[in-house]
């Protein structure tokens, strides 16, 4: 038998519907089958690039981060007091997917692991 043991664990407690808005991307989605991009300048990415099969990306640069939004200043009121929330969100983005792709790029920033190159 297993051993059980107590412990202590911190919990937070979030807003309704807060933590679904944090994890979907909020910058937008391009999908399809097949996908090609051809940008002039920058291609800014904060959503979702993804293609069932070829992804085909040129570009000057590539711009692939998560939306940070500052959410200012608010207060909820709870019991015994207020909760002041301040401070800002990092929503979800950045991400390009395919099970082929091809990207032509002078330059590539990407933040937080946005960008992998997984099997090449």
């Amino acid at each position: 038998a297993c051993p059980t043991v107590n412990a202590l664990v911190p919990q937070v407690y979030l807003p309704e519907g807060y933590a679904q808005a944090l994890t979907k991307p909020t910058g937008g989605t391009i999908a399809g089958d097949k996908v090609s991009l051809d940008i002039a300048g920058q291609l800014r990415n904060s959503g979702a690039i993804t293609a069932g099969d070829t992804l085909n990306v040129k570009a000057g640069s590539i711009d692939a981060a998560p939306n940070v939004v500052d959410i200012g200043t608010s207060a909820y009121k709870a019991q015994g007091g207020w909760n002041v929330i301040t401070g800002t969100v990092v929503q979800p983005g950045g991400f390009m997917s395919a099970m082929r792709m091809h990207i032509e790029a002078d330059s590539i920033n990407a933040v937080n692991n946005a960008f992998l190159i997984r099997n090449a």
